[in-house]
């Protein structure tokens, strides 16, 4: 049976939800047999029933040599923290302690990391403002080295072996990113969010690679030369242990951000809900929402349109209808109606 497909925009995903039953409310991975979270609805937004870990390794050494390729539970951990689906564990002490600094006379401004990046700590949390921030370039250069890897002929051949009845699956990911890549993606666009919501970020000309001790201690370094330097009080935050280990040696001010290690249910707002979808289907390449199958890279994809999906499914009835939605939304947005 063939599937009908179209591109689907980020924020046109409240529709595709709004069409499927609820009942019919669950994510997985199509390579997977078991269900990654069932949903249901919840007067604050949504309830997620998360499954454990144990299942994901089963299916993960499956792919040998390729298990990277395939979503680990760190992946769907990452999805959710990224979503803001999940907190940070201890949200609450990290508020107090931002608190606090800020009561300083002489102001303050807040280092991240690049983990808290990858986490959209900002966005997620509100606990300080953008302009706020000091971003250290090495952070930009981490994550783009990270960021532009693609999977070749033969990677896309060996994927296809490892799950021959969904070869077609694999087939929109030729010549696009590897997995890792795409996850730093996410971290590329917090960047870029940052930066134009006026964050202030250092540069240097030290290629982190390069370095003993790597990233880490040029962004350590380069902060600690900028704390000698400006009257405001300077905080890194980080999620990372070696990091603190380095702000400890270097006399730094920091906070600790810790990240949940394994959650079995939790309830998130429709906002959340929309960007765990999306997140899922950009880092794992593609995931199942009840009937339909999500891309966050398929072929076609430009970096241009970070924000655009593909959507595939195999019930025309509902694809008749999403088709007929989108279109009544696009067109009255075509409007410009004010709210």
């Amino acid at each position: 049976m063939s599937h009908d497909s179209c591109k689907i925009h980020y924020d046109e995903l409240n529709v595709l939800i709004n069409l499927i039953p609820e009942r019919k409310w669950v994510i997985s991975y199509p390579l997977y047999d078991f269900e990654m979270i069932k949903v249901c609805s919840h007067t604050k937004g949504y309830r997620l029933e998360i499954k454990n870990d144990d299942r994901f390794d089963e299916f993960t050494s499956k792919f040998n040599e390729y298990r990277k390729e395939v979503p680990g539970y760190n992946d769907l951990r990452s999805a959710m923290l990224s979503s803001g689906v999940l907190e940070i564990a201890n949200i609450g002490q990290v508020r107090e302690e931002v608190e606090r600094y800020n009561k300083s006379k002489s102001g303050v401004r807040f280092a991240l990391d690049t983990n808290l990046l990858y986490d959209n700590f900002v966005r997620n949390h509100e606990v300080i403002d953008a302009q706020d921030v000091i971003l250290v370039d090495t952070v930009k250069e981490e994550i783009k080295n990270k960021a532009n890897k693609k999977y070749g002929k033969n990677d896309i051949r060996s994927l296809k072996i490892l799950s021959p009845r969904n070869e077609d699956l694999f087939d929109e990911l030729w010549n696009k990113r590897i997995k890792k890549s795409r996850t730093a993606s996410l971290a590329m666009m917090d960047w870029v969010y940052l930066v134009d919501n006026d964050a202030r970020v250092i540069e240097t000309d030290i290629d982190p690679s390069s370095e003993e001790g790597g990233a880490d201690r040029i962004i350590v370094e380069r902060l600690k030369d900028q704390d000698d330097n400006i009257s405001q009080f300077l905080v890194v935050m980080t999620a990372d242990d070696a990091m603190i280990d380095l702000c400890k040696i270097e006399n730094m001010e920091y906070i600790k951000c810790d990240l949940e290690h394994q959650v079995s249910s939790t309830i998130c707002d429709f906002k959340s809900f929309r960007n765990l979808l999306f997140d899922m289907a950009r880092i794992f390449g593609f995931i199942k929402f009840g009937p339909v199958i999500i891309f966050g890279e398929y072929r076609g994809y430009t970096s241009n349109q970070p924000n655009l999906l593909k959507v595939k499914t195999q019930n025309r009835r509902l694809f008749k209808e999403l088709e007929r939605d989108l279109d009544i939304c696009r067109k009255l947005d075509e409007l410009d109606i004010e709210k």
